[in-house]
């Protein structure tokens, strides 16, 4: 079994959170699982040293993918 960070898995979620309120978007339970693992996965292969950017890209490209 695959060790799944708690403080990673939050963030994927917080940031989806934000990401539906901002747009006044709603998602059905399994829409919105799928793209918390989908969050997840983006910031578990963030391993340059520009975090920063990186999590913007993230959070841009989330956007993109419930707008």
């Amino acid at each position: 079994m695959a060790f799944i960070s708690k403080k990673r898995l939050i963030t994927a979620i917080e940031t989806l959170e934000e990401i539906l309120e901002i747009r006044q978007r709603v998602m059905t339970s399994e829409n919105k699982a799928q793209m918390v693992w989908i969050i997840y996965g983006l910031l578990s292969e963030d391993e340059t040293d520009d975090k920063e950017n990186n999590n913007t890209f993230i959070v841009q490209l989330a956007e993109k993918l419930v707008a």
